[in-house]
């Protein structure tokens, strides 16, 4: 059966559309193109909720608290959010494009292989700076957010080709300012990576984050689920209640030493774990030597090479051109010669010889006015006033 491919709005934002990133039932992330002069060009993903669900007033003041939170994150493990825009009684989240898959994803696609231990821990460490990034933000006139992400999952900690940790989505982050708050008894997150305080209605904080960072570290070291069963009530059930198997006890390549940093990031009780994303990172660095970017792109590579070449393909999705090249028809421009300045000695030659043809032309004026006998000397002036004497003479006689 042939796959047809699926429909994307052609424009979103003044953004080319290249093709749907990701999405499911409240909306799609597309990725988008813009282009300028000098061969700029601009790649990013566009967050975009279906109409019908924005006409729900706490559905669309989630939107806008997790647009407003998440621009206010700047960290080099954060994903960027640049700007939210509205368009046609929608809104678009404006986001860094991330080249790349999910931890989710890296870790489907390595199944029973695993992904190496120190990448693993690598991930984990960098991903845990950028937790402490988010917990340690401020708005804009300095006040603490508060934040506490609450989802933190393999799906929304994001590893690009080359090697870089980004965590995203904070759709259900709590923060101080909030347009919409979580209602009591109300679950925010997905049950499998949820702390016990949230399953039992306490009091949370961003210590929330660091469980649910220790589940992703010992699926990832492992290579299957934690808490995850036949059912979200069974999942809760186990996260209040089993023993959590030491990771070093289920694969002879994982270290000791890492069974005690992931022991004390799954406390049951929050005074008992990392105290901050940052103390987890650094018992993190503690225990490994720490790899660089590269080393997380071959492995990233050796697992997700077709992921990478679809975004490829989608990546050379040819560039729009404008309406008059579409047409066929360009305009033919002709260059004009620019006019050359005159030069200053030409201009000074100029201007002197305009001056001394005023001047002869002043001489000749008054040469001729001086030659010109003056009205009464001129011999017929003379005779008209003898003339005119001798009339008014006989007049009087």
């Amino acid at each position: 059966m042939e796959q047809v491919a699926e429909e994307h709005p052609a424009h979103l934002a003044g953004y080319q559309v290249l093709g749907k990133l990701g999405g499911g039932g409240m909306g799609g992330v597309y990725l988008g193109r813009r282009q300028g002069p000098g061969g700029f060009e601009k790649l990013v993903a566009i967050k975009r909720v279906h109409p019908h669900l924005l006409q729900e007033r706490d559905f669309a003041q989630m939107f806008l608290d997790e647009a407003r939170i998440a621009a206010q994150v700047v960290h080099p493990n954060v994903a960027q959010v640049f700007e939210l825009r509205e368009e046609e009684n929608e809104y678009l989240l404006i986001m860094e494009y991330l080249h790349g898959v999910t931890f989710g994803q890296l870790l489907s696609l390595a199944g029973e292989r695993r992904i190496p231990v120190d990448v693993a821990l690598e991930i984990a460490a960098r991903a845990a700076d950028g937790l402490h990034g988010a917990h340690c933000a401020k708005d804009t006139r300095g006040k603490p957010l508060d934040l506490v992400h609450r989802d933190v999952t393999p799906q929304n900690i994001f590893v690009t080709f080359d090697g870089t940790i980004k965590l995203t989505d904070f759709g259900v982050a709590r923060a101080s300012g909030r347009l919409v708050q979580t209602d009591t008894g109300f679950l925010k997150g997905k049950a499998a990576y949820m702390g016990p305080e949230q399953l039992q209605g306490s009091e949370i904080d961003h210590r929330l984050d660091i469980f649910a960072l220790g589940v992703v570290l010992w699926e990832a070291l492992v290579g299957r689920r934690l808490f995850q069963r036949q059912s979200q009530a069974e999942s809760m059930m186990a996260i209040l209640a089993d023993d959590v198997t030491p990771p070093s006890t289920i694969h002879d390549d994982i270290p000791a030493e890492v069974d005690a940093v992931v022991r004390k990031a799954l406390a049951r009780h929050p005074d008992d774990r990392y105290q901050s994303a940052k103390e987890m990172r650094r018992a993190l660095e503690a225990i490994h030597d720490g790899v660089e970017a590269e080393r997380i792109a071959e492995v990233v590579a050796a697992f997700a090479t077709p992921a990478r070449d679809a975004r490829d393909a989608l990546l050379a999705t040819p560039v729009e051109l404008p309406a008059d090249e579409r047409s066929g028809v360009k305009e033919k421009v002709v260059p004009v010669e620019p006019k050359k300045a005159p030069s200053r000695r030409v201009g000074m030659i100029a201007l002197a010889l305009v001056v001394a043809a005023a001047l002869a032309a002043a001489l000749a004026f008054g040469s001729a006015l001086e030659n010109t006998p003056a009205p009464e000397e001129t011999a017929e002036n003379t005779a008209a006033a003898e003339n005119t004497a001798a009339e008014n003479t006989a007049a009087e006689n």
